[in-house]
């Protein structure tokens, strides 16, 4: 089973896109604010986080970087709706890009790519 963590302020994008991403091969934990996402992680392990990179009082790299600091193994998936690709080079390895929305085949595509590693 592949654990998601996935970090959305917008609630009626982050019920969509949770629902979207849950499958029998999957458990998605979809929370609204960069604090929430590391009171998760402090005590459940994820495989892949999902963050949009604009949130209200933290950046979604900021709290990429916080949640490898306690889950060094986890994949991070930045996502914007804005061209940007700036700071993820400190996140290499096991990152990736998408611009937001999403396009859904590619996200599924690349989940698949993290789960099959």
């Amino acid at each position: 089973m592949q654990h998601i963590l996935y970090v959305e302020d917008n609630q009626p994008v982050r019920d969509m896109l949770a629902a979207l991403l849950g499958t029998d091969a999957r458990a998605v934990v979809a929370v609204g604010s960069a604090e929430e996402a590391l009171a998760v992680l402090d005590v459940q392990r994820f495989d892949v986080l999902i963050t949009d990179i604009g949130l209200p009082t933290m950046s979604g790299i900021e709290l990429a970087r916080r949640a490898r600091e306690r889950q060094p193994a986890l994949w991070v998936i930045v996502s914007s709706g804005y061209e940007w690709s700036g700071g993820l080079e400190a996140l290499e390895p096991r990152v990736a890009w998408l611009r937001k929305p999403p396009d859904i085949a590619q996200l599924e595509a690349l989940l698949a790519r993290i789960a099959a590693e």
